[in-house]
């Protein structure tokens, strides 16, 4: 057997061409971010809208003197405020109690055994939503 057989790093072998190494990415930008335009929607331009939800705004300051003047003269239309209809219900024919709970309590001798046994006798539970 020849030498040059039995030796792998002799001259007559060669090595594997190895892989190119990809360069470094650049370093990322910040994304630009488009002004919100300040004309007000249109169908013909829907470039120019305004996007979907809350604009906040600052408004100019004004006086105390000068809001007042302006919520007091500003009408307010009764026929838009909700009132909630009058229902009777079961406990609409109870007998009223004392018109102070402090009055109750001084009458029933501020004894709790008493304001329990009142509260048993005299208060329904009525089951609703």
């Amino acid at each position: 057997m020849a030498q040059s057989d039995q030796n792998p790093s002799s001259s007559n072998t060669s090595l594997a061409p190895q892989p190119t190494v990809p360069p470094l990415n650049p370093p990322l930008k910040p994304p630009v971010v488009a002004p919100v335009p300040r004309t007000p929607p249109t169908s013909a331009n829907p470039g120019l809208a305004r996007p979907p939800g809350w604009l906040f705004q600052s408004g100019n300051p004004i006086t105390p003197d000068a809001w007042r003047k302006s919520v007091d003269s500003q009408v307010l239309d009764e026929t838009k405020i909700y009132k909630a209809p009058v229902r009777q219900s079961f406990a609409s024919n109870a007998v009223r109690g004392a018109p102070s709970i402090v009055e109750l309590a001084r009458a029933l001798k501020n004894d709790p055994q008493l304001i329990f046994e009142f509260v048993y006798n005299n208060i329904d539970w009525e089951p609703g939503i």
